[in-house]
């Protein structure tokens, strides 16, 4: 969804991020900058005290503002719509009533100033209109010292499970209800919990960079989130950082070192097929004969995720505008697909997808285990994939397979599979460091002493990262 992505560009590559009240700070100058802003905001628009909580939000508005750069020149999205800060229609608990009276009080007291009005996004799909928040720019004067790192939390009242439901079109996070919550408590809820609270910990001590620029560990702080109204669907894990585009990831540097995205290559259809025990999968799900292997995948995976209702009819429509494709090719090219995966073909138009997400969550679960209670090494997890250091390529591959293999069970017919499943994405290395990944990856790396890898290492330095790949594909110009 457009809310959850934090990146934008403005005009000529001016960061725009998306506000989510997610943090607090107990950094003893912001929080008398909160309490002092509250007092400002009660003498200006009570005649009495009320009994409301405005330090609060205000601490929330500035750590984000600050977290995401906005007192260095980074411009802010910020919604201003009622409803999502109240009732049934709230986005999260983090949108509060309090925290849209203090926004609309910095806007009108000129600490956030509009930049740019609401603008269109463009999109394929025929009567669909989606709509940027209102842009501004942080007046300095709000609050003008640093934040350490080390002081900034997570909003106590985002919690780290979320259970999402939709309501006229829009998602909007729900109490968890108690029959769930019963049910999830103690295999899904409380060692989630556990976990992400142990991973913002870990990551918060991590110099993360894009290039050589800053990222907030804030940032890589994860939410995992469900799908309509139940935790037996949906189950990802989803922070800020993991929204940078695919290219703009290759530049990530965790303490400094240079980083490796590392995926299974088609998950969703191994998974199918080791689920399926009549069906067998001997190449590359998505090459389709006659076919660019991006158009099929992309219609592969609407297949998956399409409710096509109890006669499964055809996503040809949808097909063809997703990739481009006429509807007659997306017909072609539909059929291909059900041909080549007939074995498979009650998954297609079944609404599957986020019955596999939760699965495949399960994987991801115990990799960033693995990194954050036993190895205690920087991890970003992209969905199916992560990105972890160079160092740690090896490690993340054993992670993935024995994960995986884990939840599947019983499940695996060809765990060899699954190795050539996994793969890696990352910048033109030196050709020494580029042998180091393909032997972790291969599980030939021999032990090298720290000497040798600082020295490989320095050979492969930080790289600025071209400024149009922190933004999505969304332009917003000037007014």
């Amino acid at each position: 969804m457009l809310s959850d992505s934090p990146f934008l560009v403005y005009g000529r590559y001016r960061m725009v991020h998306y506000f989510k009240p997610a943090w607090f700070s107990t950094d003893e100058t912001l929080e008398a900058c909160a309490g002092d802003l509250e007092q400002q905001l009660i003498s200006t628009s009570y005649t009495r005290a009320p009994n409301k909580n405005f330090a609060s939000a205000f601490n929330v508005i500035l750590t984000t503002l600050a977290g995401l750069g906005g007192f260095n020149g980074s411009l802010i999205a910020i919604s201003t719509n009622y409803n999502l800060y109240t009732g049934s229609t709230r986005r999260n608990p983090a949108y509060t009533a309090e925290m849209y009276k203090c926004l609309k009080w910095l806007i009108e007291r000129g600490y956030l100033v509009k930049e740019s009005g609401m603008k269109v996004i463009p999109s394929r799909r025929r009567g669909e209109t989606r709509y940027t928040p209102y842009i501004y720019s942080v007046n300095t004067d709000l609050f003008g010292d640093d934040i350490n790192p080390a002081t900034i939390k997570r909003n106590p009242l985002l919690g780290y499970v979320e259970l999402r439901q939709t309501f006229n079109g829009a998602k909007r996070a729900i109490p968890i209800p108690a029959k769930e919550e019963f049910k999830h408590k103690y295999l899904t809820i409380e060692p989630t919990n556990e976990l992400l609270k142990a991973y913002d910990e870990l990551m918060q001590c991590v110099a993360v960079t894009v290039g050589t620029h800053v990222i907030n560990p804030v940032q890589t702080s994860l939410t995992r989130i469900f799908s309509r109204g139940t935790l037996d669907l949906g189950g990802r894990f989803y922070s800020s950082i993991q929204n940078l585009q695919s290219e703009a990831r290759k530049y990530i540097r965790l303490n400094g070192e240079p980083t490796v995205e590392v995926d299974f290559s088609a998950i969703h259809p191994t998974m199918i097929y080791d689920l399926t025990p009549t069906a067998e999968l001997f190449e590359d799900a998505y090459r389709i004969e006659g076919w660019d292997r991006d158009t099929a995948k992309v219609a592969f995976n609407i297949m998956l995720n399409r409710n096509g209702g109890s006669s499964r009819s055809s996503a040809e429509k949808t097909i063809s505008e997703e990739t481009g494709l006429t509807r007659a090719e997306a017909k072609v090219l539909e059929q291909d697909i059900l041909t080549k995966h007939q074995a498979i073909d009650r998954y297609f138009n079944s609404d599957s997808g986020l019955e596999l997400q939760r699965i495949d969550s399960d994987v991801m679960f115990r990799i960033l285990k693995h990194f954050v209670v036993t190895l205690k090494r920087p991890i970003i997890p992209i969905h199916d994939s992560a990105v972890v250091s160079v160092r740690d390529v090896e490690s993340l591959r054993l992670a993935m397979e024995s994960a995986y293999v884990s939840v599947m069970s019983q499940k695996i017919r060809d765990r060899e599979l699954i190795i050539k499943g996994i793969k890696a994405n990352s910048l033109a290395f030196t050709p020494e460091l580029n042998e180091l990944i393909i032997q972790s990856l291969n599980g030939t790396l021999e032990t090298y002493g720290d000497d040798y890898w600082r020295k490989v290492l320095d050979n492969n330095m930080a790289l600025q990262c071209p400024a149009e790949l922190y933004s999505t594909d969304i332009n917003i110009s000037s007014t």
